[in-house]
């Protein structure tokens, strides 16, 4: 009993370590998160009268680059119905400094 649970231990242990080898380096989301709203300032700031912002950040460096995608949810008030829809507010691509090479608004 106590050998089948050191085995399957030692597999978990193998399957995360080639899981998170697989996922490659990491990316500062919160350094690409500053470019883009630097970048989308006027789109972001219009965009957060009515709705909550989110940010989705797509690292694929030392590939492609990293491609920010920014997302408004409606804000609705507790015990209040809340219609489930997102906009997109706005999406940029950065290279692997964080230096922004496209931004474009998405919300008008």
């Amino acid at each position: 009993m106590t050998k089948k649970i050191c085995l399957i231990a030692a597999l978990l242990l193998v399957l995360s370590a080639v899981a998170a080898f697989a996922q490659g380096p990491t990316c500062n989301t919160g350094q690409a998160q500053g470019a883009v709203e630097g970048a989308l300032n006027s789109c972001i700031a219009q965009a957060r009268q009515s709705f909550d912002i989110s940010f989705d950040v797509t690292c694929d460096c030392p590939g492609t680059g990293i491609n920010v995608n920014v997302f408004g949810a409606p804000r609705c008030n507790p015990n209040e119905v809340c219609p489930l829809f997102i906009v997109l507010v706005g999406t940029a691509q950065l290279d692997c400094n964080y230096n922004v090479v496209s931004a474009t608004c998405g919300f008008q």
